[in-house]
């Protein structure tokens, strides 16, 4: 079954609010009656049954009986909009002040990474991997200056976390914010030196949080690369909501920690010098965390051979081996991949990651009691992992246990009601219960958040729909 996220980008903007419905018939034929509740000079906002949709001018043929020229009430002038973007280019430029190049000396070549001041007094907060077996560290300030990293303060592996203190007065500290503000396509951007260019800087929407190997992250749309890892989420106040550790080349987007969840992290505790800090990792730690730098290089093979190194070296090391099981399923070596993940719920019997794993092998084996013992067990473990929900829902389906499915998928729309996918799951859910206009209902609103239903169940509901009716007029 196809799974697809669709991400409604919102520009923020002051806006002009409306309480009453609207026809909105778009470019596409289709009308939508809903409450416009925010107006752009390119776009609206609407309440469409409780969902929050946004519809751009070019895809706008009308509202009401108007066409669609200006859907402001008013127009910014030109010293209005020179205004809004001239207040963004000084905040960009005041950042820029916190943010700092991280550079570390390895054995085998230098590595480069952005990091940015939380305090007057020099702490600096990068990410793990950034200073990961670096024998030596600085940080350059964006005038030139460069200052040896005293003491590793505090780290997080799991988080990808770190943090840094500098001998210096004065710094420019910038300010923490609170991640779980956030709004699902509210602007955010980041600054880092990505692929060597100092200080770019970017902008995107926020998308929502993600649990990835059992930590939860921000998923964000912006154009980051190598050397951004480390830098500063912000929101538009200026204010930290997260922490750059990782980006996707093949959708552009991105991800973060969220600073609420390494606010606790941003102290000190046990510092050490940057040589006792690389002395605790062993050579299986080395050769674990090169195969997951190869992992996510999409070098299978080679990641592969430093995990077999990690295990033989230590067999305890579950790191080595969640990250054999992963490399072994994007090779498609299924066999491979379940037996790795038993071998990590022998070291860690509540392990999510492998439980997720294994629930997903049985589930393509159509091993369908197998594959609900251990997603069950895996949402049991992590109620609020919404990746676990779709394939939980299909495999009750399978099964034929109607009311466990629409249960189901109903919690995986509860943790992301914009996934149109969910939406179109509870919708064949409803068909098969021959409750067709809910069915209709749930089909409706996975195509509002642009998921492509196929024709073929649009075909098969609407004539069951018509016989349904029929039979209940007789």
């Amino acid at each position: 079954m196809l799974r697809v996220t669709f991400v409604i980008l919102i520009i923020f903007i002051c806006l002009c609010p409306s309480a009453f419905a609207e026809t909105i018939k778009l470019k596409s034929g289709r009308v939508v009656n809903a409450a416009i509740i925010d107006r752009g000079p390119d776009y609206i906002k609407v309440d469409f049954n409780g969902v929050i949709l946004t519809y751009y001018k070019d895809e706008i043929e009308s509202i009401g009986f108007e066409t669609v020229q200006v859907l402001t009430k008013k127009q910014p002038d030109q010293s209005e909009r020179f205004s809004s973007q001239d207040r963004i280019d000084n905040l960009i430029e005041k950042i820029s002040h916190s943010v700092v190049v991280i550079e570390g000396k390895k054995a085998k070549n230098n590595v480069e990474g952005t990091g940015f001041f939380i305090s007057e007094d020099g702490l600096v907060v990068t990410n793990f991997h950034v200073v990961f077996k670096t024998t030596s560290i600085q940080i350059r300030t964006k005038d030139g200056a460069t200052y040896p990293v005293e003491f590793i303060v505090n780290s997080n592996e799991n988080l990808d976390l770190c943090l840094l203190k500098v001998n210096i007065s004065g710094a420019p500290a910038l300010v923490l914010g609170d991640s779980d503000l956030l709004k699902t396509g509210q602007i955010i951007f980041t600054m880092g030196h990505r692929e060597g260019s100092r200080y770019q800087s970017s902008s995107g929407p926020y998308i929502g949080k993600e649990m990835i190997d059992g930590e939860e992250n921000l998923r964000t749309k912006m154009v980051t690369g190598h050397g951004n890892s480390g830098g500063p989420i912000l929101n538009q106040e200026g204010k930290i909501v997260g922490i750059s550790k990782a980006f996707s080349k093949e959708n552009g987007q991105n991800f973060g920690i969220p600073i609420n969840i390494a606010k606790p992290f941003l102290v000190y505790n046990n510092p050490m010098t940057v040589a006792s800090f690389n002395a605790q990792f062993s050579p299986a730690d080395e050769l674990t965390y090169n195969g997951q730098g190869l992992l996510l290089g999409g070098k299978y093979g080679e990641a592969i051979n430093n995990f077999k190194q990690a295990i033989s070296l230590a067999p305890r090391q579950l790191r080595a081996r969640i990250g054999a099981a992963k490399t072994y399923r994007l090779m498609a070596m299924e066999s491979e991949a379940l037996s790795a993940w038993e071998e990590v719920t022998k070291l860690d019997p509540n392990n999510i990651q492998a439980h997720i794993g294994m629930g997903k092998i049985y589930l393509n084996r159509n091993q369908i009691d197998a594959a609900i013992v251990h997603l069950q067990k895996a949402a049991d473990l992590a109620p609020q992992t919404k990746e676990i929900y779709n394939d939980l829902g299909f495999a009750y389906g399978q099964k034929g246990m109607t009311k466990e499915t629409i249960k189901t998928y109903k919690k995986a729309i509860e943790l992301n009601p914009q996934d149109g996918a969910s939406h179109f799951n509870l919708a064949v859910a409803y068909f098969n219960k021959r409750d067709f206009t809910t069915a209709e209902n749930y089909a409706q609103q996975a195509q509002n958040f642009g998921y492509v239903v196929p024709a073929t169940f649009l075909s098969q509901l609407k004539e069951a729909h018509q016989y349904n009716n029929i039979f209940e007029l007789q």
